[in-house]
C-alpha cells in the first residue's frame, strides 16, 4: 500500500522549484526550529572546481580538497591529497581560508563537512562547497561549533531531508541557501565547546593508540615472507590506492637486463615493472612457490554501467564505497528491481565476492570484500572476482592484495598516465599468490583477524564519544531553540 500525502498548493508555492516530494516535507513540517538564521545569512556559499588537468605529482603549495579527503566525522584525511601544479591559478575567493567549511553536496558524501584548517592556501573540488562566514560574523562566531552543529544528528537529518533526488542525491544551491541553522548564542556556544574539548582530547588518544589495519596486515605478512616497515616505506607514494599512505619515492638510477624483460608478460620495459624497490617484492613473494591468480579463480565479472533510480532498491557499489577495508553502503545510490532483474545472474554480487577496483589514480587497488548476503551490483570501475573455495580462502586473498606483496604488483602493472589509469582483467588472472596449504592461509588470517578486532574496540570507544558530542550540540538546540 503506498503512502498517503497531501499538501497545499500555497505551500508547495512557497519552494522556489515547487518542491511536493514527501520526503522533503517530512522534514519541513516535523522539524521546529523556532531561532534560527538561514545559512545564506550567516555564511558566503562558494562553490567548487573541477581542476583535473592540473594534478601533479609533486608536493606543492596547493593542495586540492576532494570529496573523498572529507568525512563524516574525522579531520580531512591526508592520505590522498592530490596537488594542482604551478600552471594553475586559483580565483581569490576560491582560495582555501583556515575556518572555510568545506560541504560535501553530492551522492552519498552529502553532508561530509570539515574545517579547511591545515589546507588554507589551497583549493576544493567540484561537488563541494565552501561555506565562509559573512564579515560581519566573522569576529563573533566560533566557526569549529558549525562544524560539529552541521556533522549532528539533527542537522544530518535535515540535510538528507533537503537533497533533491534525480539520477543521484544531490544539495541544491537554493536548499543550502534556505537552511535553517538554529540560532545559539556564542555564551553557549563557548561553553558547549569547553565541554567538548576534553571529550576530543580523549578521541584523539584513543586514534593515536590505534594500528591501521594496513600496518597490521603488512606486519603480519612481513613476519612471514621477510620484509620490514621500511622496505614499505622505501617502496615510497605510486598512483595506486596501497601506495598512498607513503612520502614521494626520491628518483632512482638502475641497470636491467634484456633478460628481466621477460618476467612482463606483455614484455614491459617500464622503470615502475624493473625498478629495485618492485624486484624486491617480487624477489620476497618468489623465494616460495607461487600460482597465478587465474589458478584459483572461479570467475572474474567486471560491473555493470547502472540506471539509477532514486525510488530504486537495490544499492549500486561503487568505488567511492569501496574503503581498502571494507564495503560502506551508507547511502548507496540505487538501481530498481527491475533493472537488477534485467541483468545476467553472475553480475549480482555474492558473499565472499573479492572486489579490486580497477581505474583511478590513488583508487586503483582498492581491495574489499562482500561481507553482506543482500542484494547489490557493481559499478563499471570495478571488478568482481569469485574464488574456488577449496583451492583458496577468500580473506586471506583479499589480506594478501592490501599487503605489499600484492600493492606492488597493482602499482607495477596498470597502464595509462596521469590521472586515467586502468587494469584489466588479463593482468590480473596473471598476478602472483602464494601456493600455501588453507591450513597455513587460515592461521595468517586468524593473526590479522585478531589484531583487527583489537581495534575495533577502540573503534567504539571513539563512537561513544562522538555520540556524547552530538548529544550536547541537540540539547542546547532543544533548550535555546
Amino acid at each position: 500500500m503506498g503512502l498517503t500525502f497531501s499538501n497545499s498548493l500555497t505551500n508547495i508555492a512557497k519552494h522556489n522549484f515547487f518542491r511536493f516530494d514527501v520526503k522533503y516535507y517530512k522534514i519541513i513540517n516535523n522539524v521546529n526550529i523556532k531561532d534560527y538564521i538561514l545559512l545564506k545569512d550567516l555564511f558566503e556559499i562558494i562553490t567548487g572546481l573541477s581542476l583535473t588537468q592540473y594534478y601533479t605529482d609533486e608536493i606543492t603549495n596547493k593542495p586540492y580538497v576532494r570529496i573523498s579527503d572529507l568525512s563524516f566525522t574525522d579531520d580531512i584525511s591526508k592520505e590522498n591529497i592530490i596537488y594542482l601544479n604551478d600552471d594553475c591559478i586559483i580565483e581569490e575567493n576560491r582560495i582555501l581560508k583556515k575556518d572555510d567549511l568545506i560541504l560535501a553536496t553530492i551522492g552519498a558524501t552529502i553532508g561530509k563537512i570539515n574545517l579547511a584548517g591545515d589546507f588554507e592556501g589551497g583549493t576544493f573540488s567540484n561537488n563541494t562547497v565552501v561555506l565562509r562566514l559573512k564579515d560581519k560574523y566573522n569576529k563573533k562566531q566560533d566557526v569549529k561549533f558549525y562544524e560539529l552543529l552541521l556533522r549532528s544528528d539533527f542537522m544530518r537529518k535535515i540535510i538528507w531531508g533537503m537533497v533533491s533526488q534525480k539520477s543521484q542525491p544531490n544539495l541544491q544551491d537554493y536548499d543550502l541557501k534556505n537552511l535553517k541553522l538554529p540560532q545559539i548564542s556564542l555564551g553557549v556556544q563557548n561553553k558547549i565547546l569547553k565541554q567538548i574539548k576534553p571529550i576530543e582530547e580523549g578521541i584523539s588518544k584513543l586514534k593515536s593508540s590505534k594500528t591501521s589495519h594496513i600496518d597490521i596486515i603488512n606486519e603480519v605478512f612481513g613476519a612471514e615472507f621477510g620484509y620490514t616497515k621500511e622496505d614499505c616505506d622505501r617502496f615510497g607514494k605510486g598512483m595506486t590506492a596501497g601506495t598512498q599512505k607513503f612520502v614521494k619515492r626520491e628518483p632512482i638510477h638502475y641497470r636491467c637486463c634484456l633478460s628481466n624483460i621477460s618476467n612482463s608478460t606483455n614484455l614491459r620495459n617500464s622503470s615502475r615493472f624493473h625498478n629495485p624497490n618492485s624486484q624486491y617484492f617480487y624477489e620476497k613473494l618468489t623465494a616460495r612457490p607461487t600460482i597465478k591468480v587465474l589458478d584459483v579463480l572461479k570467475e572474474i565479472e567486471k560491473g555493470v554501467q547502472p540506471k539509477y533510480d532514486s525510488e530504486g532498491e537495490i544499492p549500486v557499489v561503487k568505488i567511492s564505497n569501496l574503503k581498502n577495508s571494507k564495503i560502506d553502503l551508507g547511502n548507496s545510490e540505487l538501481i530498481s528491481y527491475e533493472w537488477y532483474n534485467s541483468l545476467l545472474k553472475e553480475k549480482s554480487l555474492q558473499k565472499d565476492d573479492v572486489i579490486f577496483c580497477c581505474t583511478g589514480k590513488c583508487s586503483l587497488g582498492k581491495v574489499d570484500i562482500v561481507d553482506f548476503e543482500n542484494e547489490a551490483v557493481l559499478s563499471i570501475d570495478n571488478y568482481c572476482l569469485r574464488l574456488d573455495k577449496e583451492k583458496y580462502n577468500t580473506l586471506f586473498f583479499t589480506f594478501f592484495f592490501r599487503s605489499m606483496l600484492g600493492v606492488f604488483q597493482f602499482e607495477r602493472d596498470f597502464t595509462g598516465t596521469t590521472n586515467q589509469i586502468h587494469l584489466y582483467d588479463e593482468q590480473i588472472k596473471c598476478f602472483d599468490i602464494p601456493d600455501l596449504s588453507l591450513e597455513k592461509q587460515q592461521e595468517i588470517v586468524s593473526k590479522i583477524e585478531s589484531r583487527i578486532n583489537a581495534q575495533k574496540d577502540i573503534d567504539k570507544k571513539i563512537a561513544e564519544k562522538r555520540q556524547k558530542i552530538s548529544a550536547l550540540i541537540e540539547n542546547a538546540i532543544r533548550e535555546n531553540c
